[in-house]
This record gives C-alpha cells, structure tokens and sequence, in this order.
C-alpha cells in the first residue's frame, strides 16, 4: 500500500510504502519525506457523522470501511496533530492502540483527549480487545464487523474536574463496558422442569402446613379449656408444641410456605399451577384463593382449569368472583344496578348495606342477582379474584382462604393515593369525634401546629420534631377525625335515580382521609430521617401515598407469587417480609434486531399526544415518520403474522382509533397492534412471526417517585427525590459477545429506578414474549425501535432507525435490489447512479460503495448474508482498464454472465475458476497441455469450459477485433488460461466457435 502524506492545504510532504514480509506477514514500512513532521495528517473520508481519529494509514482505512458516514481521520503518528482541523461541535471518537499506560503514545492520547475537551467536543474512545494492538489487527482477525463492535463499545471521556452536571459517567474512560442485564444459558426445557418442579415442592409444603394447623387446632380443641389455671395452660401449650413436632417435623406454624417465583414469561407458570393443584385432591377441600389482574385473564383461567378437569363428578370446585361493575362495557354486568353502585362508591362506610342488604331490607334484584348468587358459592376449591379484591372485604361472610396465589404484579392494585386541601387541619369541623367530649377547639389548635409545621418550607419529620409534636399527640388527633355523622340514609329499596341523585350530592367526611394522613406521619416519625415519604405538601394540598393492607393473603396463611418480573424487595413489603424469592430464567429463541440512535419517545413520534400545542414542524415530521414506519411494517407482514405493540397514544396516532377505552388489539394493515400494559398475560399471539416494539413507556420520574414513596413509607432509609432523570450509560449485550453502549434515562434512587424500570423495560419485555419465544421457532424476529437495553435480550445486530426502515445500510439495499432486479452486481459507479438512483444519489456516494465493497473484500459475505458471491473482473468493448462484478453465489455463472450482458452489452469477463461451480458431469481433464479447440466443434458451454481450466480463465464473449494493417482477421470469442495466480502471463487456449 503507497501512501502519500498530505498537509491540511493538500501540500505532499512525504510518501509511505506499507508491504507484508514474504516469510512473517509482518507488515513492513518505507518511507520518504516529512512523514514524522506535524504537517502530515490525513483525512481520508469528509463524512457527516462522528470524527474518528486514528494514529496511522491502516487504522484509518479499518475504521473508514466499518464506519463510512465517519469523518476518518490519520496522523502519521499522535493523534494531538488532528485536533486542530476537528470541525466545532462534531464528537470525536479516538480509535486508540492497546499501548502501555506509560509509553509516549499513551500520553499523546492523554494529552489529545484535553485540547478536544477543551475546545468543547464530546470525546470517546475505542479500544480493540486485550491481545489486540489496533483496529488493522482487528480487522484482519475478526473483520468488518468487529471493528464496527469496537467503535459502538466507544466510551466516554470525563473531564477532571467532572461533568458540567449531575455526573451521568464513571470518572474513567469505559473501555470494557458490560451489558447492564445479567444473560442467561439455561434452556426452555431444563427451565421449565426447574419450575414444575418448585411448585410441585410449595404445594406439598402447603398440604403439610395446613394438616399440622389442623393438628394443632385439634389438640388446643382436647386439652385447652376456661377452668385451667394459668400454669397449667402453658404446660399444655408446650405439649401440644412438642405433639406438632413429632408429627410434622420441620414445620413451623409461625412461618407458612410463602414463596414467589420469578420465573421467565412463557415456562408455563399458571399451567404448571393448575396441574399441580390437581395432583393434590386434599386440598380440594381447602379454600384456595387466587388473584389475577383482570376478569379477562382469571376467565381464561377458570375455562383451562375446566378444561384439565374435564367431566368428573369428583372433580373440585373452581369459580370466578366478579365486582358488581366487571365487564359492564361488554354488557355483561353482574350487578343490575352497576350504574348507582359505582356512582356511590367511596362515598359511603358499606356499599353492600347500602345497595345490597341492610337489616331486613334487601335490593328487589336480591333473589336473582347474579352477583349475590355468585358469592354465596362458598364452598371449598378454588375461588378466582382480580388483584383488586386483595384489599377489600368479601360480601355474605364469605369465606377466608386457607392458602392463595397472585399471578402476575398485583402493585398497582395495592398502592393508594389521595389528597386534600392542608388548610383544613386548622378547621373545627375536620374533627367531629372531638366534639363529642367539647375538645373540639383543642383538636383545630393541634392541626394548626401541624399545619405550620408542614408548610414551613423544612423537612417534614425535622420541622415536626422542631415544632415539638409528639407521636402520641398525632394518634389522638388521627381518632379526633373519626366521623360521627353517617350522612343522609341511603336504603337497597330505593330506586336507581334516588341513590344517583343522593350520590350525587354527598361527599365522603374530610376527616377520614386526614385521619389516615395524620396517622402515616406518625408512623415515619419512629425512623431516624427528616423527609416524609408518605406525605407531601404541595401547591396548598396534602398528598397521601401508601399501600394497602392486604386482607385476602395475610401473612399467616400460604401463599405463591408468580410473576416475570416480581421483585422480592417490593413483594416482602406489601406482602410480608416471611416470603422467599426464586428466580428461573430461559433463555428466548429469536433473531433480534434494535435501532441505537433512537428512543421514539411519545413526545417525538405522536407530539399531538404529548403536547397542548405542538408546532406545525412536529406534527408534519412526527406524520412522515409514522408513515415510514406503517410501509415498513407492511413490507414485514407480507407472508408473516405481525406483532406491533407500542404505548397506548401512539398506537392511536397510529391506527386512528378513537381515544379513551379500546380493545386490547386490532388488524391494522396487516399487523395485530397492541400497547404495553394490554398485553400482560396475553396468550392468543404465540404463533406470530415477528413482534415489533416502537418506543418505549416511561413515566415520569415523579411518577416513578409517587410509586416509591407509596412502597417504602415506611423504610427508614430516606428515598432519594431529585424529581428528574439523570442520563447513564448502559450496554447491550451482542450475540458476539461483545457491549453496545448507549444512553438512558435513570433515577438516582435505586427504588425509584425499579419502579421505572418495571414498567419501562420490563413491560417491553413482557411485550416481547407474547411470542413465547422460549419454546419457539428459531427464526422469529424481534424488531425494537428503541435503544433502550431490555432484560433478558442479546441483540444480533445494531441499526439506525434509518437503515432499518429502509431494509438495511446503503450497501444491503444495493446488494438486495442488484440480486432482484439485476441478478449481478457491476461495481460501476455510472452505472449505479443511472440504474439505482433512489439507492444511489450521486457519482461520489457510488463511487463510496464502490470503494467499500473493495475494501471488505474478502468480508463481503457480512454484505450478502445469503447465498455467498463470486467476484469478477470484466471489460466492455474499448474498455482498458476492467471494473469489477459481483455474482450472487445461488446464481449459476452462465445466467450471472448473461445478466451482465443485459445490463452493459457484450463483455469479458475474468473470474477465479474456484469461486465457479463446477459441473457434476464433466471430469478435469488429466493432460496439462491446453486444448486447441476446433472452432466448428464447440458449442457454447462456458460452464464445461471453464471447469476444464486451471486456476483462473478470461472468457472473452463479444468479438474481439484482431486488426493487421486495415484487415480484419478473426472476431471469434477467445479463451485463455492465466499461468498462475500472481502471474499475469497468459497462455492462448483457442476459439469458441459462434453456430451460424
């Protein structure tokens, strides 16, 4: 390789001859001229994207043939000489060599990194492999797309001092980054026999626990009585312990078999339950209670249940328990007064006493109501419940469970949030229980200390400790708020539109939700920290965040959770710290494709949605954009069932649905679109092709802190509320083994975080596997519009949102329209421009991929993924010098050669004869001698002739036009044989005769 080394005018100030040794294969320079002088530098390539700095000439063209939207620059020696033609406000990427960390080139980097920095630019560096010296190395070991690796695991630069914010980065440059979501090997099928058989364990641990209750209850029942003196009780207590011991050893009555299993979407969690509680006929005769998200999916549920059963007389009993409103859109309510039900709710201490039943009063529906008569189904067997029942109290006594289970994450339905005005903690009327015994004065002066407290600007705890209001003053001003006044009489026989009109009128007693709200505080004043978190004061109101008591699994009796992504620290606090966790993760099956330049956030792709008055700009890019996206998504659904699942504004803007409630899915142009939180538990998509994911859904970081505060407030740990995001660097994990960093939103505090991520990544995820990937075919495709790292996922290839709409980098689209409409490829810029101008859209982009399909070559194949190629050199009539061509390796030759001809008339063309097929019938000739070829003999079979022929033949198939003086001798086509590879000495074979 010659170099010639230029200044930034273009002046030549030296040459550079790079050769490999003969012997070594070491790489071997020459040089001549200024080459060490500053004045030699390089840019090799003016690209618009990053500027990447290499040291050398052959670093330089590595990174230029992985990275041609690149800026590549070469210095013949220390990158510092480049600084000074970077253009302003570009980031720079530093493709560094593996030097010491003491040598002068190391330090030249050093020094590099602080001129850019210093004249403001983004600096990252790229680092090859350990073992590795430079991107040439790299290139030459693990090709094209290994160089391409190394540049997207680029890491930044920090400045000393730190950066201009909240530090987003490590302090030191990242040149190893690991992908941030832990991988997994296990298979689908070692996975799920890990899963049947912990629960097969839970449910054998509770049929023990419940039979060693049941043995103690016994025991309590013969030898417990009223007339027994003290002494005498406790003697009887440690009997029946001992008793529970020797029959049932190694339970424990105090800690039942609470367990959740964290196991990956698809292992057949809820299949797996239902055959195990059918292997366990004696705890039929248990209550068994179970709480899934929504009616649709305990419904679903309860039919499969059914449907294990099958028709048996013996079979246990399994029913599904419904609110009086569920499924009213669908007109299928149980309840024939939902309407007045759900206008009163809240506003009334007992909805059942009064819309149902109260003294001897009854609704006129009460006989043949189907929600009544569903819940005096009481029987034992399992009863199904949504995950808002968790919280409540059943109607008609009905049962309690002796052990239950939750599938899927029931926090949401656990986590309350309420608010009012702060000023009426001053007010008289807030405390009615206070007026009873005429303390109501002293009750409004108390709340008004608490009042300045909160509303002084300090800590909430702090100022509250400062104004010196104690934990026993809270707790009696919390039983001051009780009302006494139980509002206007309401009775199950009065009509819908008397409860309505009542209804309407009546506001619930603000001194219950202060009651509670007072109440929290002094339970956070026990913990060593000055910020509230369960109560805040904001804009003149009182803001209550926390959990609910969860009444239908308490922590006395069994329980499994199950759940994809249940996460043990939040569970231990909403359901008891007695649970223990296990984890089962699958590996998915898939070929996954993700953009890295883009989050297509709401904002940007739907900016109508997001936005009280978007420009006209947003909304006309945000409309072209969905329009690209909808064609590509056509073209993906041609043959194949399609997947499309976004956020739920999106999916509007998209389908043009109407807003508000909407089905769970919808045929939409050939796809089935969907949005995150619909798709949970969803089952009826397990045997699409293709599931494609736009954007991503993430809540605001207030948001995710209102979640957190309502979690853990009661953690003596204070959160950490900043009230925004933070941007940190994540990796992706690559099918190669190496790292894709990039950017993402993140919460300083880990809790916060979780909560984001829960529903962020995690519901991406849970998108995903509606494919059931772990068990499925291998050659489904993920498709993620969104750079955002996601659980679980190891990504095959990295895109732009660009590439990837368009079918792929410029050079795929060129080789998939030359493989369609050509059959060959001529590597012709003139041509490329005439014949793909909507691929090619000008003589120096043409000339670009011209030169990159040259210099991956031989990495061409990471170009045409199918098939393989054959690289030719061929010659049109007058032509001197040859252009090259590229035939598609599941072409046969002759019909590659013809489609060239088609193309650019008749040509010769030279390929290396053991890159062509060979011809099962025809043998290799034994004799070395050329054959003469009779020209009245010969057909023409170019593929029998080539397969006669050495290492490389020219066929020759328009007339050549011998001239001697002004005659012309001979206009049949020719064929020779190259004497040897390196040689270009040709030895005359003969003629191919042309029938007349």
């Amino acid at each position: 390789m010659l170099v010639v080394a230029t200044d930034l005018a273009g002046n030549v100030h030296g040459l550079q001859a790079i050769r490999l040794d003969a012997t070594s294969g070491k790489r071997v320079k020459l040089s001549a001229g200024s080459i060490a002088s500053n004045k030699a530098v390089g840019w090799l390539s003016g690209g618009d994207g990053d500027v990447i700095l290499t040291e050398g000439p052959e670093d330089a063209i590595s990174i230029h043939a992985a990275r041609r939207s690149g800026m590549v620059g070469a210095a013949f020696g220390g990158v510092k000489r480049l600084v000074g033609s970077v253009p302003p406000g570009r980031r720079v990427i530093i493709a560094a060599q593996n030097d010491p960390p003491e040598s002068r080139a190391a330090k030249s980097l050093t020094e590099a990194c602080d001129l850019l920095m210093a004249a403001g630019h983004d600096v990252w560096v790229a680092r090859p492999p350990q073992g590795i010296k430079d991107a040439n190395d790299l290139l030459r070991t693990g090709g094209v797309s290994a160089v391409r690796a190394m540049l997207d695991a680029a890491g930044p630069v920090v400045p000393p001092g730190g950066p201009k914010q909240t530090p987003p980065f490590p302090t030191e440059t990242v040149v190893d980054p690991k992908p941030y979501w832990p991988s997994t090997d296990v298979d689908g099928v070692t996975a799920h026999a890990e899963l049947q058989i912990l629960i097969e364990d839970w449910m054998c641990a509770v049929e023990r626990w419940l039979d060693a209750r049941d043995h103690a209850a016994d025991q309590r029942d013969a030898f417990l009585n009223d007339g027994m003196s003290e002494k005498e009780r406790r003697k009887a207590k440690r009997d029946i312990k001992r008793s529970i011991a020797r029959a049932f050893p190694g339970v424990d009555l105090e800690r039942p078999p609470r367990l959740q299993v964290a196991a990956a979407a698809g292992l057949g969690k809820s299949s797996g339950l239902r055959e195990a509680y059918l292997r366990h006929p004696r705890l039929w005769r248990r209550q068994f209670h179970g709480f899934l998200p929504t009616v649709k999916l305990a419904r679903d549920f309860e039919d499969a249940m059914r449907d294990a059963m099958g028709v048996s007389p013996t079979a246990p009993l399994v029913v599904l328990h419904r609110g009086r409103d569920h499924e009213a859109e669908l007109g299928n309510a149980p309840c024939a007064r939902w309407k007045a039900s759900r206008r009163l709710a809240g506003k009334v201490p007992s909805l059942f006493g009064a819309m149902c039943e109260r003294g001897e009063t009854k609704c006129p529906h009460f006989s043949a109501c189907a929600y009544i008569d569903n819940y005096q189904t009481q029987g034992p067997g399992l009863h199904l419940f949504v995950h808002d029942h968790l919280t409540k109290a059943k109607p008609l006594n009905f049962p309690k469970a002796d052990f239950a289970f939750v599938d899927e994450d029931a926090t949401q339905a656990l986590l309350t949030h309420s608010v009012v005005g702060a000023a009426i903690l001053s007010d008289p009327s807030t405390y009615q229980t206070a007026a009873l015994t005429n303390e109501q004065d002293d009750a409004a002066s108390l709340g008004n200390r608490l009042l300045v407290a909160i509303t002084s600007g300090a800590p909430m705890l702090a100022a509250i400790r400062k104004a010196n209001i104690t934990t026993k003053e809270l707790k009696t001003l919390a039983d001051w708020t009780q009302p006494t006044d139980q509002g206007p009489e309401i009775s199950p026989a009065m009509s819908d539109e008397a409860i309505e009109a009542i209804a309407e009128k009546l506001t619930p007693h603000h001194g219950e939700i202060v009651g509670r709200i007072v109440r929290q505080i002094a339970s956070e004043l026990r913990h060593d920290r000055d910020i509230a978190h369960g109560v805040v004061y904001g804009d003149g109101n009182l803001h209550l965040h926390r959990h609910s008591r969860v009444r239908a699994a308490p922590k006395g009796i069994p329980l499994l959770i199950i759940d994809a992504d249940a996460d043990l620290g939040v569970n231990r606090v909403l359901f008891g710290d007695n649970l223990t966790g296990h984890a089962i993760k699958a590996k998915r099956l898939g070929r996954v494709v993700q953009v890295r330049n883009a989050t297509l956030a709401k904002s940007y792709i739907a900016p109508e949605t997001a936005f009280s008055a978007p420009t006209d700009r947003q909304v006309e890019h945000a409309k072209a954009l969905r329009a690209r996206i909808l064609a590509w998504i056509a073209s993906k659904a041609k043959g194949k069932r399609v997947l499309v699942v976004t956020n739920k504004p999106v999916r509007v803007a998209f389908t043009g649905e109407p807003t508000g409630r909407i089905p769970v899915s919808i045929d939409f142009q050939g796809a089935t679109w969907s949005h995150y939180g619909a798709v949970l538990g969803v089952d009826a998509w397990r045997d699409h092709d293709v599931v494609i994911l736009i954007g991503r859904e993430q809540m605001s970081a207030v948001a995710g802190e209102r979640q957190a505060r309502a979690i853990h407030c009661d953690d003596p740990e204070p959160l950490n509320l900043t009230g925004g995001y933070r941007k940190a660097m994540r990796c992706h994990r690559m099918r190669d083994g190496s790292s894709v960093p990039v950017e993402v939103h993140e919460h300083e505090d880990a809790r916060v975080q979780a909560r984001v991520e829960a529903k962020r990544e995690r519901g991406m995820a849970q998108a995903i596997d509606r494919l059931r990937l772990i068990h499925g075919r291998p050659d489904r495709e993920i498709l993620i519009l969104s750079n955002l790292p996601l659980p679980g996922v190891t990504v095959d290839r990295m895109m732009t949102l660009d590439e990837l709409l368009e079918g792929g980098t410029t050079l795929e689209r060129l080789v998939d329209h030359a493989r369609r409409e050509w059959g060959v490829l001529p590597l012709v810029p003139d041509f490329l421009v005439q014949h793909a101008p909507g691929i090619v859209s000008s003589r120096r982009t043409a000339e670009r991929l011209v030169a990159e399909f040259k210099t991956a070559n031989p990495l061409i194949e990471c170009y045409l993924p199918v098939g393989g190629f054959k690289l030719g050199r061929f010659w049109t009539m007058g032509q001197r010098r040859p252009s090259s061509v590229i035939l598609f390796g599941d072409t046969p030759t002759a019909a590659g050669i013809a489609a060239l001809e088609r193309l650019v008339g008749n040509v010769t063309i030279q390929i290396p004869a053991d890159e062509v097929e060979r011809s099962p019938n025809v043998d290799r000739p034994v004799q070395e001698d050329p054959i003469v070829v009779e020209p009245a003999a010969v057909e023409m079979d170019f593929e029998r002739l080539l397969a006669a022929y050495g290492r490389e033949a020219i066929i020759n198939r328009w007339p050549i036009v011998e001239q001697e003086g002004a005659e012309i001798r001979d206009r049949r086509p020719m064929i020779w044989k190259v004497s040897s590879k390196v040689s270009s000495k040709l030895t005359y074979v003969g003629r191919i005769g042309v029938p007349r």
